[in-house]
């Protein structure tokens, strides 16, 4: 499977290490070379040095026919992933998730808004981190 990853933090090279033991193509976009170095020298992994919001950069990786691109970076405003997101699947990307900080995006009349443009999932990995300490919170105190 071809698998674009945008973004060489701590999510994205997780990912991209997870997804590189199952024998997948991996293409990793982030702007920051020190990051993607230090995910390259660990990890079987396609580096591109870029910002994943620009449309040259994201054919460069392989956007273009992936069959999944995931938006992870991890910069401040996650503007970026929305837009690489919706850039990637325009180019021709089979599923599209973005990661977001913005809770009132995965309400569900607001889900319909980024189906709509081309986004299969968002997710919020501390929302998702929180429901788990809160679940495993109510398993110990019954």
């Amino acid at each position: 499977m071809k698998i674009v990853i945008a973004g060489a933090g701590e999510v994205g090279s997780h990912l991209a290490k997870m997804l590189n033991n199952e024998s997948n193509e991996i293409t990793v976009i982030d702007s920051n070379q020190a990051r993607l170095d230090a995910l390259s020298a660990n990890t079987d992994v396609i580096a591109v040095e870029g910002n994943p919001s620009d449309i040259h950069i994201l054919k460069e990786a392989g956007a273009d026919h992936a069959d999944l691109f995931i938006a992870v970076s991890p910069s401040e405003s996650q503007d970026v992933n929305i837009v690489s997101a919706m850039l990637a699947k325009k180019l021709g990307s089979k599923k599209v998730t973005a990661r977001i900080n913005n809770e009132e995006y995965l309400h569900y009349e607001n889900k319909y808004i980024f189906t709509e443009m081309g986004i299969d999932l968002l997710f919020y990995p501390e929302k998702i981190a929180a429901n788990e300490i809160i679940d495993l919170l109510k398993r110990t105190t019954t």
